[in-house]
């Protein structure tokens, strides 16, 4: 339900920052979830498989989904599309766009865990090709997804600030000037561009990668997944390091 929807006087005002308070944690608790299924995608898929059946490191992640542990590759993806369906709810207007991808990212999520690459790799001809195709796409479309989270949603400050507003889209590359951003706020959006731009730059990697046979898919997927998971950690509040002081009940917001 849509927070413009509910009638104006729908419950007690003076019960908003208990709500507001649980909505914080249950978002926080989703990134949390969605983080640590980032980082430990890789590394379980390939110690599965090397330690059960002795298999030397596959061609990318994706190709775990024919060893040992295709059933946790699979079964992360699933998981991560059905909390990415989860995150399309705020309770603040200005986060359409942030519902949307979410959604997006959710659907991507599910094609790349149910459309498998190709076990044949370049040998691939037909219906394997094609599904092959689909995957592709699907993982495309996904880290394009998780870039736009690190780089431009998460470094957001205030959705209904003029300041932030006029911004726009340079703000994933520096904050606005202009807008004195609270606390360690700064710093959190520094590691989101970090890592957005480490989700690009991966991304940006792969064709050339293929081009010239170097054989570094599976570690520049990793880095992709490793920085799409540690930037939602940050955003969560789970790294002490990157946090400020907690508000008290009266001036919880929803984390930013």
């Amino acid at each position: 339900m849509n927070a413009e929807a509910q009638p104006a006087d729908d419950g007690d005002p003076s019960e908003m920052p208990i709500v507001q308070d649980v909505l914080t944690q249950a978002y926080r608790y989703l990134q949390r979830i969605i983080g640590v299924i980032a980082l430990a995608l890789p590394p379980v898929a390939y110690l599965g498989d090397r330690i059960i059946d002795h298999h030397e490191l596959r061609g990318s992640i994706s190709s775990y989904y024919y060893g040992r542990t295709g059933g946790w590759f699979v079964g992360s993806l699933c998981a991560l599309a059905v909390f990415f369906l989860s995150y399309d709810y705020r309770p603040r207007p200005g986060h359409d766009a942030d519902n949307k991808l979410s959604n997006i990212a959710s659907v991507t999520a599910a094609g790349v865990a149910l459309f498998p690459t190709s076990e044949d790799g370049r040998h691939a001809a037909g219906g394997s090709l094609r599904v092959s195709y689909v995957h592709l796409g699907c993982a495309a479309i996904l880290f394009a997804c998780l870039a736009v989270f690190s780089l431009y949603h998460f470094t957001r400050a205030d959705s209904d600030s003029e300041i932030g507003r006029a911004w726009g889209w340079r703000r994933i590359y520096r904050d606005p000037p202009a807008l004195a951003l609270p606390g360690k706020k700064p710093l959190r959006n520094r590691i989101h561009r970090g890592c957005g731009w480490l989700i690009v730059g991966a991304l940006a990697a792969v064709p050339i990668n293929n081009a010239l046979h170097w054989e570094l898919l599976f570690w520049l997927e990793s880095v992709a997944v490793w920085a799409f998971g540690f930037s939602w950690l940050v955003k969560s509040h789970w790294i002490a390091a990157f946090n400020d002081p907690e508000p008290s009940a009266s001036q919880t917001v929803l984390p930013i």
